[in-house]
């Protein structure tokens, strides 16, 4: 129960997310700030998205479907 927990709860970089996706780093943070996938403001430019955020975004299920 808790490593599924923990797995669910990791946290990936907007680059790890744009290599996956195999677009800019800059596309990433235009989804986030859309609404589009869900995202974490940890400084001024650094952003965060939760492992399981990112699964439901490339599964069809993001906060705002385009």
């Amino acid at each position: 129960m808790i490593m599924s927990t923990l797995k669910k709860d990791l946290m990936m970089s907007t680059q790890e997310v744009a290599l996956i996706c195999n677009v800019k780093q800059r596309t990433v943070q235009r989804w986030i700030l859309s609404g589009r996938l869900k995202g974490v403001k940890l400084g001024p430019r650094i952003w965060r998205i939760k492992v399981s955020d990112f699964n439901d975004f490339i599964e069809g299920k993001g906060e705002n479907e385009v």
